[in-house]
């Protein structure tokens, strides 16, 4: 059973289940391939909105339309960024 582990563990992303049985002289290997969730590539348009008051110091958007521009002070709840997709880093202030 030490095979039936070492399979396993080098290729556990692909095999789910392993069965290794002899037939005399041969081996009968039998094996279930792991399922890959497919990923979701619908996108839902969505707004981006302040959870605090902050200074935009970076924005970076793939897609979409900005309402606001870097070092523009934002407000808790006002939407910045009307997008699909969005990767932005804000600085805080007090």
């Amino acid at each position: 059973m030490q095979i039936k582990q070492k399979i396993l563990n080098t290729n556990k992303d692909t095999i789910e289940w392993l069965e290794i049985s002899t037939q005399g002289t041969k081996y009968i290997i039998k094996y279930v391939e792991r399922k890959q969730p497919q990923a979701d590539t619908s996108y839902n348009y969505q707004s981006i909105i302040a959870t605090k008051d902050a200074l935009i110091t970076e924005i970076r958007a793939y897609n979409g339309e900005k309402n606001k521009n870097i070092n523009d002070f934002i407000r808790k709840s006002e939407i910045y960024q009307e997008i699909i997709e969005l990767k932005a880093r804000r600085k805080g202030v007090n």
